[in-house]
């Protein structure tokens, strides 16, 4: 299964498809005695887990190209619990937008912040291709589930429905963070098909706690192309009749189990995947699904399916 990163990531790329905004890359610049916001929060351990270089924080933008840019790289205290603060000095170099892009009056870019160990001690978050073969740092630590540091510039739409969020509330030019999360309850409102999410705009000064972990996963962030494309599916299927084979291989999934699906009744498909690595960067998601029905036989105990 995917890890808590993968999913944030998965989550804000579909908001921001939804948003039908152009996405951009930023750099960030300090040279400058002015700044335009500040982000603050706080790393809070989860797990028992040990460093043994200095804990750094930084921005990833994401750069909808060749890479990610990184920025505003700042020391942080190898101790946990541990304040950060970023002061973010300028809004993104229209050089940085994506070419083709220059006429649109709203752009907006987005990146995510993280807490890594500089294992090489070289001061900055080094970013790798597929075939580097190992990471060269290592990262302990990303934004809560489902949350994007953001920068909207330009004219907001006179028609802005789309960028109202499940509050009701707009955004703001300038700098802020926007957060997807799973909706309250059963987690969808489709059977699965289309998850439900909601969605929330936060004043870019609202404190908020990097996820320490040491889930190796979460080191996919410094894969310099990742986001940009999706990972490849394979999967196989096979179905089965409780009225001429009895109970499938290991029972029943539970009512509302990750990968259940049921198509009425009397039937369901239970998906099971697991993500397969190809080098460090490049994956793909191979998924097994069992359609299982009825036929004939009358629900037994453990049914999953109303």
């Amino acid at each position: 299964m995917k890890s808590s990163a993968d999913l944030s990531l998965a989550l804000l790329a579909g908001a921001a498809a939804a948003l039908s905004v152009a996405c951009g890359s930023l750099d960030g610049h300090t040279g400058t005695p002015s700044t335009l916001a500040t982000l603050r929060g706080e790393m809070t351990e989860s797990t028992n887990l040990s460093v043994t270089a200095p804990v750094r924080v930084a921005v990833i933008w994401l750069e909808y190209g060749p890479s990610y840019n990184v920025a505003e790289d700042l020391p942080v205290q190898p101790a946990f619990p541990s304040e950060f603060v970023i002061q973010l000095n300028e809004p993104p170099p229209p050089a940085a937008l994506p070419a083709g892009n220059q006429g649109l009056s709203f752009q907006v870019a987005m990146g995510f912040v993280v807490a890594y160990e500089d294992l090489n001690g070289n001061g900055k978050l080094d970013l790798v291709q597929n075939d580097a073969g190992v990471f060269i740092d290592k990262i302990v630590g990303t934004n809560p589930q489902g949350m994007a540091l953001v920068y909207l510039q330009g004219t907001l739409p006179t028609n802005d429905g789309g960028l109202v969020d499940s509050d009701g509330k707009s955004p703001s030019l300038g700098y802020g963070l926007y957060s997807v999360v799973p909706c309250a309850g059963d987690g969808g409102d489709d059977g699965g098909i289309h998850p439900c999410v909601e969605t929330h705009w936060f004043d870019v000064s609202t404190p908020y706690d990097l996820q320490i972990s040491d889930d190796p996963e979460i080191n996919q962030l410094m894969c310099a192309n990742y986001g940009t494309t999706g990972s490849e599916s394979t999967g196989t299927g096979t179905g089965w009749s409780v009225a001429t084979q009895g109970t499938p291989p290991g029972g029943y999934p539970a009512p509302g189990a990750m990968g259940l699906l049921c198509t009425g009744t009397t039937s369901y498909n239970d998906s099971q995947c697991q993500v397969v690595h190809d080098g460090l960067c490049e994956e793909m998601t191979s998924c097994t699904t069992l359609s299982v029905s009825l036929g004939s036989a009358p629900a037994p105990p453990g049914w999953p399916c109303p």
